[in-house]
């Protein structure tokens, strides 16, 4: 019983992390402020935006960071709406 909770809570932890982390992503490459000078995250940490997979890795590092601690600070929102999803 005990180890099916355990199991259970983990699991929808993952699933939390995972959507946040698309999400994170898409925000990133889709909304983009002509009006507000600061690049994405990233522009900003200086990735490549046609890796997909080291865009996803670091989306989880800050959705894991940022959903079970305050988070380190090395990844944040940049623009407006980027700030409004970490709020």
């Amino acid at each position: 019983m005990g180890l099916e909770k355990i199991s259970f809570f983990f699991m929808i932890l993952m699933l939390l992390c995972h959507f946040t982390a698309c999400l994170w992503i898409f925000v990133a490459r889709n909304f983009d402020d002509p009006e507000d000078f600061n690049d994405s995250w990233i522009d900003e940490g200086g990735f490549d935006p046609t890796n997909i997979w080291n865009l996803y890795i670091t989306s989880v590092y800050f959705a894991v960071t940022s959903i079970t601690t305050v988070g380190y600070g090395d990844i944040n929102g940049n623009s407006t709406f980027e700030r409004w999803i970490c709020f």
